[in-house]
C-alpha cells in the first residue's frame, strides 16, 4: 500500500511539459536588411515524446514563398519544462542553424527565444527570432 501511494506521488509530481503532447504557434524572426523583404512569421509546431522535443516549420525564401524545405531539430525536457532546441535546414544556395531555448509552461503556454544563423549564396548572417506556442494535447 505505501509503494503504492509513492507511485502516485510521482506521477503526480512529473512535469506537464515533459508529457507526450503537441505544441502549436509561430516563429517570429527578425528580417535581414539587403536579404529579406520581411519579418519571417511561420507556423511553428514542437512535439513531445518521452521527455524529447521535436520540431518543424517551414523554411521561406527571401521573397517569403515556401520552398518546400523545412526546418528540424530536438531537444530533452528539462524537470522544470526548460528546453533548449537546436536544428537547421539546407537547400539550393543556403544553409543555416538554429537554437531557441525557454520553457514549456505546466500551464500550456511556452515562449522561446533564440537566433538562426545563416550562409547563403555566399553571404553570412545571424537573426533574432522568438517562437510562442500552446499545449494542444498529446
Amino acid at each position: 500500500m505505501l509503494a503504492a501511494a509513492g507511485l502516485a506521488v510521482l506521477v503526480v509530481a512529473a512535469p506537464a511539459a515533459a508529457e507526450d503532447s503537441v505544441w502549436h504557434g509561430r516563429l517570429l524572426c527578425d528580417a535581414v536588411e539587403g536579404f529579406t523583404t520581411r519579418p519571417l512569421d511561420v507556423p511553428f509546431e514542437v512535439t513531445v515524446r518521452r521527455g524529447l522535443a521535436r520540431y518543424a516549420r517551414p523554411v521561406l525564401s527571401a521573397q517569403s514563398a515556401r520552398t518546400g524545405v523545412w526546418e528540424r531539430g530536438e531537444g530533452r525536457i528539462g524537470p522544470d519544462g526548460a528546453v533548449v532546441l537546436e536544428g537547421g535546414a539546407g537547400g539550393r544556395g543556403f544553409f543555416f542553424t538554429a537554437r531557441y531555448e525557454g520553457r514549456l509552461g505546466p500551464e500550456g503556454t511556452a515562449d522561446l527565444i533564440g537566433w538562426q544563423e545563416w550562409e547563403s549564396d555566399g553571404r553570412r548572417f545571424r537573426r533574432a527570432c522568438r517562437a510562442t506556442l500552446t499545449r494542444s494535447g498529446g
